[in-house]
């Protein structure tokens, strides 16, 4: 493992989670399964990568671009479901798609019916 691995799979997942935000809210499902794609794909990577790559996706809570958050927040439930939680909280306050995301997320983990790739 190296530093380059981290911040490649980290930048992956970013765009990936993105443009997967820009496909929702345009109604794109072919370009958002795409990218879905490779947000799992990149996950699957940061995962791999050990701790390193479990602080990138937890770093990425932090994102500036709410898609962003909502998808690091989800996959990150399982590892630091605090944080996780408080993001998702935030988001559900939004309006428009992401919000309705976060708000998502959160029932199926209250309830334990969430399924998370990886």
């Amino acid at each position: 493992m190296n530093d380059y691995q981290v911040v490649a799979a980290s930048s992956s997942y970013r765009a990936h989670s993105l443009a997967h935000g820009a496909a929702t809210e345009s109604g794109d499902s072919t370009e958002g399964n795409k990218h879905y794609d490779g947000i799992v794909k990149a996950l699957r990577s940061l995962r791999e990568l050990g701790k390193p790559g479990e602080q990138a996706l937890l770093d990425l809570i932090g994102d500036s671009e709410a898609w962003v958050r909502c998808w690091a927040a989800t996959h990150s439930l399982a590892v630091n479901p605090e944080r996780a939680r408080g993001a998702l909280e935030e988001l559900a306050t939004m309006k428009g798609i992401v919000a309705f995301s976060a708000r998502t997320v959160l029932d199926e983990f209250a309830k334990g019916t969430l399924e998370v790739p990886g």
